[in-house]
């Protein structure tokens, strides 16, 4: 009996403190809408020249240069024009910073930024699920665009986690929360006794 004790009590610790990590991490999303109006998004995608490995990790660099270049900018931006126009006064430095970048890997690629209305299927962003339909959107094409695209949203400021060092959330389709919640009903399972302890 006093194995068990020792064994539930160390498992409720260990639940508790993954709670406490998933809640702090909805807590540092908690002033981001949990459903922006479409026509009050700016997207950002990157699509790389093709799939191969070199390719998309060379797509990966040209981001994270231009969102350590914008970040300081948009990240701060209240509305949609203010937002929109610091992209199009950027654009010129965006296109050069993506440019040296590909130079310095020693391709020969061409580089595109296109900004205007494009159509997009469904999407989740984290939280966001943005339904198919068209977006105002920043697009930078590598070489022949032929690869998958990395894409996240410049307005709301929420490709911008870490101003600093302009870390961009992840986009991976999963609902974050939804982890948190299943805690919380394990936890309260246990409490009633509905979940055996591992090694009773």
């Amino acid at each position: 009996m006093k194995m068990f004790t020792t064994k539930k009590i160390i498992l409720l610790l260990l639940i508790v403190s993954l709670l406490a990590s998933s809640l702090l991490r909805g807590e540092a999303k908690a002033d981001l809408p949990a459903q922006p109006d479409a026509s009050e998004i700016i997207r950002f995608h990157v699509i790389a020249n093709s799939d191969s490995e070199d390719d998309q990790d060379l797509k990966y660099a040209v981001r994270d240069e231009i969102l350590k270049l914008a970040a300081p900018r948009l990240a701060k931006s209240s509305s949609l024009a203010e937002s929109r126009e610091i992209v199009k006064s950027m654009e010129p430095e965006i296109l050069a910073a993506a440019q040296r970048v590909v130079r310095n890997w020693g391709r020969d690629y061409s580089v595109q930024i296109e900004h205007g209305n494009y159509f997009f299927p469904a999407k989740s962003y984290g939280s966001i699920v943005l339904p198919s339909g068209e977006y105002e959107a920043v697009r930078i094409k590598i070489g022949k665009a032929e690869g998958a695209n990395w894409w996240c949203i410049l307005f709301p400021p929420i490709c911008f986690v870490n101003v600093e060092k302009a870390t961009a959330v992840p986009v991976d389709g999963k609902e974050p929360r939804k982890y948190t919640f299943f805690l919380g009903r394990f936890f309260k399972n246990i409490i009633a006794g509905k979940h055996s302890i591992p090694g009773k």
